[in-house]
């Protein structure tokens, strides 16, 4: 739900008049290859532990009964957690408003009515 929320704010926005790939890319050569080496050895350490999975803990703690039913993640997101869920409610708001504010001040300037 929040990312439909996020495509709507995008689309307030109305990007068309924008240009893009004008500006060059912001990484250099060596923080290119420095990426590439980092997910390479990612990837073969990856690799290594699904060859030799002996150095792998296959011991998994079992799961509480209720694990993953609306009790408690209802109980955790409204009791425990309230104050963080109020919060980001009301960032989630406030970055909304300040979206079409600037979609309606962009249109404005660009002598653009509703």
């Amino acid at each position: 739900a929040i990312l439909v929320l996020f495509l709507f704010v995008i689309m307030l926005l109305n990007l068309r008049g924008e240009k893009f790939g004008d500006k060059k890319p912001a990484l250099n050569r060596i923080s290119k290859m420095t990426l590439v080496t980092f997910f390479f050895l990612e990837f073969m350490i990856i690799i290594k532990q699904m060859t030799f999975p002996q150095s792998i803990d296959n011991s998994i703690a079992p799961a509480a009964a209720d694990f993953g039913s609306v009790k408690p993640v209802a109980e955790l997101l409204y009791i425990k957690y309230i104050y963080p869920f109020e919060l980001t409610s009301i960032l989630l708001l406030v970055a909304i408003i300040g979206a079409v504010v600037m979609a309606k001040k962009g249109k404005e300037d660009n002598g653009e009515e509703d």
